[in-house]
């Protein structure tokens, strides 16, 4: 764990317990947000132009919410890690197959890669409520653009 340095908005215990939630959601967003690009490079087939134009969408958000967390970090006065060697060892999602995928192939992979990050700000979501409203707030947002993208690519299954 990171020092954590003198922080006027909340005392360190409580600092402790919202970054001890808020790296791994980072993480897990800037993986999802390269699995969501590789998919996006890689997909082929009929629904090529909807999947395509649809990741870039999820991506674009995922980009935001990204900034979002890490500058909430910040603002709790902690260094937010983002670095690859630290993502690639600290996320729960797993990467997708390299090379061309088939479209229908890249929903159900995304279907799958997004509900793992869903799963694991839900979980995170339950240990910030009582602390924190504000990084509880902020995490219900990322989660709702979430799950409004996951069901979108569920609807796109054939």
């Amino acid at each position: 764990m990171k020092t954590i340095m003198r922080n006027e908005i909340l005392d360190e215990k409580t600092t402790t317990q919202l970054v001890n939630q808020l790296q791994p959601t980072l993480t897990d967003l800037i993986a999802l947000g390269l699995i969501t690009k590789q998919a996006h490079w890689n997909v082929r087939g009929s629904g090529f132009r909807s999947i395509h134009l649809h990741l870039d969408e999820i991506y674009a958000a995922i980009q935001e919410d990204v900034d979002t967390v890490a500058e909430r970090i910040s603002t709790l006065n902690v260094s937010p890690d983002g670095q690859a060697d630290y993502v690639t060892k600290n996320t729960i999602l797993t990467s997708i197959p390299s090379g061309f995928l088939k479209d229908q192939d890249v929903v159900e992979l995304m279907v799958d890669r997004v509900s793992q990050a869903c799963h694991g700000i839900r979980d995170r979501m339950a240990k910030v409520e009582d602390p924190d409203t504000v990084t509880a707030d902020m995490l219900h947002q990322v989660l709702a653009g979430l799950e409004k993208h996951l069901w979108m690519l569920r609807s796109s299954l054939a």
